[in-house]
């Protein structure tokens, strides 16, 4: 099974300033490790449910966070 995850700090949870969503706010770094947390379980649980590829996808920004897992 392939999974595709398309992630995105605006539409985390939590996520209620604009502070949160800019890179050179010490919010930001809050948010981003909390994302990180929120793909990493999301990715466990695909690997739990069998899945032996996955494509992460970060949509924030410059986009240019693209990851292949395999």
């Amino acid at each position: 099974m392939k999974v595709y995850f398309s992630v995105d700090i605006e539409g985390m949870e939590g996520v209620v300033s604009k502070l949160q969503t800019t890179r050179n706010s010490g919010d930001f770094i809050i948010a981003r490790k909390r994302l990180v947390g929120d793909v990493n379980a999301a990715v466990q649980a695909a690997v739990d449910a069998g899945a032996e590829e996955m494509l992460v996808c970060d949509g924030h920004g410059d986009k240019e966070s693209t990851t292949i897992l395999k």
